[in-house]
């Protein structure tokens, strides 16, 4: 089964963006607007993991319940929905009638996966993701927000790399 052939910045996202993140972090809706109105995917990639950053760092400070509540809604926002970078090659593929067929295809013309694959098990992306099922409490909730942060902001790092390529 192919990807549906609807341009993603064009789809309206299937997953209902839970109230209590509007603002917070950026929504699937809020990164195809940005990417309709022209504005750089990489750009928007770095302003999505820097608003991740941002609410993570307030998050954190909050009693353990309330931060984990966080963290397990956000989750389920942080991948190909939410990535411009995805969306804008997707979209490319889709202009040359390319037959989107598995999810390696869109990584063929992304600019990031030139140099940190999201789909490889070794990837950034991958130990943020991995990261997600670290079981926290109070008492590892320190060391399981700097561990996160570390690999966000190496996901920003990786993304400014890409400015001027």
């Amino acid at each position: 089964m192919g990807y549906d052939r609807t341009p993603l910045t064009e789809q309206v996202s299937k997953v209902k963006f839970p109230q209590n993140l509007k603002g917070v972090v950026p929504s699937p809706d809020e990164i195809r607007e940005k990417l309709r109105n022209g504005q750089d995917p990489v750009e928007v990639s770095i302003y999505k993991w820097e608003k991740i950053i941002h609410a993570i760092e307030v998050r954190s400070k909050k009693d353990t319940l309330t931060y984990n509540a966080f963290i397990t809604q956000w989750r389920s926002f942080c991948g190909y929905e939410t990535c411009a970078l995805c969306l804008d090659s997707i979209s490319r593929l889709h202009k040359t009638k390319a037959n989107i067929s598995s999810k390696t295809e869109k990584c063929s013309v992304c600019s990031l996966a030139k140099i940190d694959r999201c789909i490889d098990e070794d990837s950034t992306f991958k130990q943020i993701e991995n990261h997600f099922q670290t079981p926290f409490n109070r008492d590892n909730k320190d060391k399981f927000t700097e561990v996160l942060l570390l690999l966000l902001n190496k996901m920003v790092q990786n993304l400014a790399s890409l400015k001027g390529r």
